[in-house]
């Protein structure tokens, strides 16, 4: 915008926007299959730029029983017969 002689000013400023955390599971593999009733590990890690490693905070779920652990490990031997898609969020 200009004043009423024509000239005008302006600013700048530099701002950064962080990326999202990254999440990786490394335990179990896609594809993996189980026994009923047989132990089965879940593993992973999760960081971030600007709060570093936040695997503590990991939370997972099954798309069939729901919210099933928490953390970068821990294993469950009581999930329900079928195929679950596993989720690792944080």
């Amino acid at each position: 915008m200009t004043d009423t002689r024509g000239l005008y000013g302006s600013d700048q400023v530099t701002i950064t926007v962080n990326a999202p955390p990254t999440v990786a599971i490394s335990t179990p593999v896609d594809g993996s299959k189980f026994n009923a009733g047989e132990a089965i590990p879940f593993a992973g890690s999760a960081s971030d730029a600007e709060d570093g490693d936040l695997t503590v905070e990991l939370v997972w779920h099954s798309s069939l029983d729901g919210p099933i652990g928490s953390g970068g490990s821990f294993s469950r031997s009581d999930l329900a017969a079928g195929t679950h898609t596993i989720m690792a969020t944080v």
